[in-house]
């Protein structure tokens, strides 16, 4: 008798251990399942984040419409434009100095900018301080109020430069 109640409960111990075996093996994830459960559920927690962050930016930014009717567009600048007031900056830098007769392309840097300021003018960008950029130089000089010597020193660069803000 002693020898069936030892079976009985030894029986009994592996049917525990086994049905706690398979409800172990069945129910509970393997690593992976459970790091990509973990990681949706912090994916929809950051986007419940977001989503009030988004509603807080629309409200600021329906309030910041009512307050502002029209802000202004910033344009992209020209390159071409940059390029113009660099090779300025470098004239002024260099302290050079230009007068009729002179010719090269320090010369011409002059020419495409009496040409951007007064696209009328239609001067010659072909290196020459020739008479044509001297009536040109002169012109400009009159209309930013610098004595209209016809040459091109730091006053009248800088007044060049003044226009580029």
């Amino acid at each position: 008798m002693e020898s069936l109640k030892s079976f009985l409960f030894t029986l009994l111990i592996v049917v525990i251990l086994g049905g706690a075996g398979y409800w172990a093996f069945t129910s509970i994830d393997s690593g992976k399942e459970l790091a990509l459960n973990n990681t949706s559920e912090t994916l929809v927690d950051e986007e419940e984040d977001v989503g009030e962050i988004f509603e807080i930016e629309d409200e600021a930014i329906l309030f910041i419409e009512d307050e502002v009717e029209e802000l202004p567009v910033e344009d992209e600048p020209d390159p071409s434009l940059l390029a113009l007031k660099a090779d300025l900056e470098d004239l002024r830098d260099r302290k050079i100095l230009l007068e009729p007769g002179d010719s090269g392309l320090l010369v011409l840097r002059i020419q495409k900018f009496l040409n951007f300021y007064d696209p009328d003018l239609n001067l010659g960008e072909d290196q020459d301080f020739g008479p044509s950029t001297r009536s040109a130089v002169e012109k400009y000089q009159e209309d930013v109020g610098l004595n209209p010597d016809g040459g091109i020193g730091p006053k009248t660069i800088e007044k060049m430069l003044e226009l580029f803000g």
